[in-house]
């Protein structure tokens, strides 16, 4: 690479930085220059990570924005990765001793335990009352950048209730199956892919249930909230949040 080409001469020869050609020179202020933004100017980081991903506006009566595709894919039709909920990396295997914020000890969790029950085993347990994923805990943020996050449940009703639903077994022509949502208030489109889900190290229903995490933890800390679809039926449900589900990110407006 030229930047190290560009440390062997200066190792060698010792020279100044204005000894270097004019091409390297851009280069290496380039990177200064962005070093110094994104360590000065938290604008430039939200600017930068807002374009790494598309989002469509669907008139919704919050404003809010979709992206159109799952994080970890790179074409709306694209399955994407699996994540737990609360975890920011995707994994092999999805139980509970893999869980991020389990307890070893009480069979517990060290965080987003809320005031219900918080141990399998009915133990005593700390509580922190987090009931929503903060953004280091985010998939959405940590993959696409600060300026996303994943939805609430809330959201997720919202966005249920704005759009005409259908299911499709071939998405244009991709032989990929899930749902077309179309806008009633503006008629555009976003298409969300039935990509299965993951329980210990084994993928079920793919090309017939699509499940996605919300940011909302349920009133038991066992479940986490999630939008479920199969053919045409469609609810914001609750499941285990160690298992692994799509992530689908919404535009953090400022």
């Amino acid at each position: 690479m030229w930047f190290w080409g560009i440390m062997d001469i200066q190792d060698k020869s010792k020279k100044s930085f204005f000894s270097f050609s004019k091409k390297d020179r851009i280069y290496l202020a380039i990177i200064v220059l962005l070093f110094l933004f994104e360590l000065f100017t938290p604008g430039f980081s939200y600017f930068f990570s807002r374009y790494r991903h598309e989002c469509v506006d669907l008139g919704l009566p919050s404003g809010l924005k979709w992206a159109t595709s799952n994080v970890g894919a790179s074409e709306p039709w694209k399955y994407g990765d699996f994540y737990a909920w609360g975890e920011t990396k995707t994994k092999k295997t999805f139980d509970f001793n893999s869980y991020k914020w389990k307890d070893w000890l009480f069979e517990n969790y060290t965080k987003y335990a809320s005031g219900g029950r918080s141990n399998i085993m009915d133990m005593p347990h700390k509580v922190d009352n987090k009931c929503v994923l903060e953004p280091g805990d985010d998939a959405a943020t940590a993959k696409l950048g600060k300026s996303w996050r994943t939805p609430t449940k809330e959201e997720y009703r919202e966005l249920i209730s704005g759009c005409k639903w259908g299911w499709t077994n071939d998405y244009k022509k991709t032989g990929i199956s899930g749902v077309v949502g179309v806008s009633i208030a503006n008629g555009n489109k976003i298409f969300f892919p039935a990509a299965g889900w993951k329980q210990w190290d084994e993928r079920n229903l793919k090309g017939e249930v699509g499940c996605y995490w919300t940011s909302s933890l349920s009133d038991d800390p066992d479940d986490a909230f999630f939008f479920v679809f199969r053919d045409n039926r469609f609810s914001v449900s609750r499941e285990m949040r160690f298992y692994g589900q799509s992530v689908r990110a919404v535009l953090v407006e400022k």
